[in-house]
């Protein structure tokens, strides 16, 4: 800034530094699937000067820290993330859907003894898909 009296002009001020600021932006971002009594971590970005607040319906929270949360639910269904962030310039409210699905059942079949070279069928069911593992360790 500069001041200009009579004709006279003044010096230059000091730069001044201006920081326009908007509502927080907070876009969840975390997985929308997760398992059954599993842990999974929620965040926004972070900015200074602004308070977080999480809720999570039917969930057990596991840790909350500012911009992010830790939830886990023991049930399957849908839920929902919700966090509200507020600082000087306003307050914004940003949801998140959450699908918890169960493990899934695996049978693969009854236990069998079967001789060297013979080939053996194995069948799965109950999730999408699988790892097979002949119980075998090479000592590596």
């Amino acid at each position: 800034m500069q001041e200009t009296s009579y004709g006279c002009v003044g010096p230059w001020s000091l730069i001044k530094t201006i920081v326009v600021l908007g509502p927080p932006v907070i876009p969840i971002s975390g997985p929308s699937n997760i398992c059954q009594g599993d842990t999974a971590q929620y965040q926004v970005p972070f900015s200074n000067n602004t308070y977080y607040n999480w809720t999570a319906n039917n969930a057990s929270i596991i840790d909350t820290s500012n911009n992010q949360i830790q939830v886990s639910y023991a049930n399957t269904g849908i839920y929902q993330i919700t966090m509200t962030a507020i600082n000087q310039c306003g307050s914004v409210t940003s949801n998140k859907p959450i699908q918890v699905n169960a493990y899934p059942i695996v049978f693969g079949g009854v236990d069998q003894t079967v001789c060297d070279g013979i080939p053996v069928i194995l069948a799965g069911s109950g999730a999408t898909s699988y790892l097979w593992d002949n119980g075998v360790t090479n000592g590596s």
